[in-house]
């Protein structure tokens, strides 16, 4: 036990010490819907290729993101973690702790929409994360988000590169087709001109956006994605999620 005069404020400094001394490669997630599900799916897909670790639970608050980030072991390869809000500013003061190389913005929606003037201004909330990617780093971005061209603009305007997933456009990773047999479902992605083939125990619309972004994740690691390609079919939804 160490006695503290403020622990809210020795937990952020323990955070951002951790972090400095890493050498993990750290990933950022926000967004209204499906951070969790896509932490956990980003991190089920790296243990193929490093020792990955995320934060536990939905801990994407101004105590859970310190304390996942602070338990960061140094043997580490990959780091993930969930980035919440409910107001203005509160993004900005976490990832700016967390420092990704790679930050991810799911969707922007109508959650905490009460404290905010229109959707508009909940994209800019969440536009916050780039704001603290490192130098050189990437933004993954929604393509069929009503807010894509205001995230990509800002992100550009930072020096940050931009990469897009879709299930309807053209992008750098996107949707050609899904194929329904009895056990799973095979999706086809296209990922910059190269297809694959995908096994996975689910094809919900919410299940298909994390998963082109988890692919677009790898695709951005340079990771071999011909690995995966049974391996989803093993992946199971945290508790609560999908369930009718």
């Amino acid at each position: 036990i160490i006695k503290v005069k403020n622990s809210l404020r020795s937990l952020n400094n323990l955070a951002t010490v951790t972090r400095n001394f890493s050498s993990s490669y750290i990933i950022g997630i926000t967004g209204s819907v499906g951070k969790t599900t896509l932490k956990n799916l980003i991190s089920f897909s790296l243990r193929n290729y490093g020792k990955s670790y995320h934060s536990p639970h939905s801990y994407n608050n101004k105590f859970g993101v310190p304390v996942s980030l602070a338990n960061l072991r140094s043997n580490t390869n990959y780091g993930v973690f969930e980035i919440g809000m409910s107001k203005k500013g509160e993004i900005n003061k976490l990832s700016k702790i967390v420092e990704p190389e790679i930050g991810i913005i799911t969707n922007i929606s109508e959650a905490h929409i009460e404290n905010f003037k229109n959707l508009k201004d909940v994209a800019k909330a969440k536009s916050e994360i780039i704001d603290n990617i490192l130098k050189d780093g990437h933004i993954i971005l929604n393509k069929d988000g009503k807010f894509f061209k205001l995230l990509s603009n800002k992100a550009k305007k930072k020096g940050i590169n931009v990469i897009s997933f879709s299930s309807q456009k053209k992008a750098n990773v996107s949707l050609k087709s899904i194929k329904n047999f009895r056990n799973y479902f095979e999706l086809k992605i296209i990922v910059e001109n190269e297809v694959y083939n995908f096994k996975t125990s689910y094809a919900t619309r919410n299940f298909i956006e994390n998963f082109l972004a988890c692919i677009t994740t790898l695709y951005v690691l340079n990771l071999d994605l011909n690995l995966l390609k049974e391996k989803f079919v093993k992946f199971t939804l945290p508790s609560g999620r999908g369930d009718i």
